[in-house]
């Protein structure tokens, strides 16, 4: 009997105290004591900070693979698993957040704690307070202006971002944050209810409110640099030595704590005349024009685009169109835009003067050219049809089709040139005599503006050493035929040059020159007789 009724007692008995627990708290005098776990912060200084609890994570340590985990690698390498606890302002009152027993990881501003909550204990902990101070500027509080990366624990999962955020509620040390990329350890005084830290300010100005963006990069440390930042604009940074980028244009700069610093740009315009067909020279060199620009201190040089304003610091540059070898000096000065005009020329044949399109344009004749800014440097590669930019005042060009022939072609500054070659053909007129010959025929250029522009340019002219016919593409101009004979007297042989003819060739025109070509006459040679030998 007594076997039977031990287990409906202790049923009872649960019974009993599930109704107990119910009707304890309307039963005056009565109450039951619960043994339950917290966590809960404070700040150092005493002060409230229930308005910054959203920057506050909690990870409560799993093994338990039934719950929503989440993975995480740290940085020792290690997989840990942990369950997002939700957090409210509770955290900073009394008693506190209310968890259950365990291990918990606890992110704040750039830092964490790992803590052991215990049952029926609460698990306190304090803030450190890190204040940045403004310099006395007009902060407008755009994003970026003032920003901070760090990790808060070991994994980049954990990573945080914090824009236009002056005060840090930290848990631990900091081994290292960034301030717009600029690296920064952070060790607390807990001696004190806050560590503070000045900041510097820069603002780079355009001359014209151009839109750009600057770099800003540690002078001693040229791997760390920052992410472009917008022009017009109080930015902060911390104190120290930089190099600043714009477009290619640098300067070292030394910012301050508690100090502006405001610094002017100058602008830099490189310029082709207006109906330019610049899309032909992108076709053509498949790539769009560019140019270099170079400062003397500099080794590297930094490519920029034609017919664009580029903001730049204040200074002097070397700049050179990408392709060519022709340096310039340029000076660029604060708040002002210095425009450098370009020359551009297109030498057509009569064929790409009609075509209205590229793609009509490449049915043509192809006729190369070799341009020379300068006689002593090394030449650039162009067509006809295509554009040809420079910076002097005059180009020197040979055609492929008229090879040793060099001629000057001036500039129309603020216009586009176009020139249209004529057609040449030369037709030899064979004689035979006994005591004259031709030796050879040359084609020279009758140009005065050459020789002013290229005074060492030699080889002005195009040998022609056969009777062959030749038909050849010139550019507009005056030329003479000169023809060197060779002679033969009584005693010896004499040599000759005369003029054959004076040619005046138009653009766009076709010329045709008829001149003597003299072989000698085969000398006759008696029969050689077989004379048979004694002995034969």
């Amino acid at each position: 009997m007594t076997q039977i009724l031990l287990p409906h007692l202790s049923s009872w008995l649960r019974r009993l105290a599930i109704y107990l627990a119910l009707l304890a708290p309307l039963l005056p005098g009565c109450s039951i004591t619960t043994r339950e776990s917290y966590i809960s912060i404070k700040l150092a200084d005493n002060s409230s900070a229930r308005q910054s609890y959203h920057r506050l994570s909690i990870y409560k340590r799993e093994q338990n693979f039934i719950t929503k985990l989440r993975a995480l690698t740290t940085n020792r390498g290690s997989h840990e698993l942990f369950k997002s606890i939700e957090v409210s302002s509770d955290i900073f009152g009394s008693p506190g957040l209310l968890v259950s027993p365990g291990k918990y990881l606890i992110l704040a501003d750039c830092s964490h704690a790992s803590v052991t909550v215990k049952k029926g204990h609460t698990q306190e902990l304090t803030l450190q307070q890190l204040t940045f101070h403004q310099p006395p500027v007009d902060y407008d509080g755009e994003d970026g202006m003032f920003q901070i990366l760090c990790e808060r624990f070991g994994s980049p999962v954990f990573s945080q971002k914090l824009t236009s955020i002056f005060k840090l509620y930290l848990l631990s040390n900091i081994d290292q944050i960034f301030i717009h990329m600029m690296p920064l350890t952070v060790t607390l005084d807990l001696s004190e209810r806050s560590t503070h830290i000045d900041l510097a300010a820069l603002r780079i100005n355009t001359a014209n409110n151009e839109k750009t963006k600057f770099f800003l990069s540690q002078d001693k440390a040229s791997i760390t640099m920052t992410a472009g930042l917008p022009v017009a604009r109080w930015i902060y940074f911390l104190p120290g030595e930089y190099r600043i980028a714009v477009n290619g244009s640098t300067k070292s700069v030394t910012l301050e704590a508690q100090t502006p610093q405001e610094i002017t740009l100058g602008a830099l315009r490189v310029a082709t005349p207006a109906k330019t067909p610049l899309d032909y020279v992108t076709r053509f060199n498949a790539e769009p024009p560019t140019f270099s620009l170079r400062s003397p201190t500099e080794q590297t040089h930094h490519t920029l685009r034609l017919n664009t304003t580029y903001p730049l610091l204040p200074g002097t540059y070397e700049i050179k169109l990408t392709g060519g070898h022709q340096t310039i000096q340029v000076s660029v000065v604060a708040g002002k835009q210095l425009t450098i005009p370009l020359n551009t020329i297109t030498i057509h044949s009569p064929c790409t003067r009609e075509a209205s399109t590229w793609q009509q344009q490449q049915l043509c004749p192809k006729i190369g050219l070799t341009l020379y800014e300068s006689i002593t440097d090394e030449p650039t590669q162009g067509s006809v049809g295509v554009p040809i930019l420079f910076f002097a005042k005059k180009i020197l060009v040979q055609l492929h089709s008229a090879h040793g022939i060099k001629q000057a072609v001036n500039a129309r500054p603020g216009q586009h040139k176009e020139v249209v070659l004529g057609s040449l053909t030369l037709t030899p007129k064979v004689t035979f005599q006994n005591n004259r010959a031709t030796e050879l025929i040359r084609l020279e250029v009758l140009d005065d503006n050459t020789r002013q522009g290229f005074p060492n340019s030699i080889h002005n002219s195009s040998h022609l050493g056969d009777s062959k016919e030749r038909n050849l593409m010139l550019l507009p101009g005056e030329y003479q035929l000169v023809s060197y004979e060779s002679i033969k007297t009584s005693t010896r042989f004499k040599q000759k040059k005369q003029t054959v003819s004076f040619i005046t060739l138009a653009p766009n025109s076709s010329h045709t020159v008829t001149y003597p070509f003299y072989r000698r006459l085969p000398q006759t040679q008696p029969a050689n007789i077989y004379q048979p030998q004694s002995g034969d």
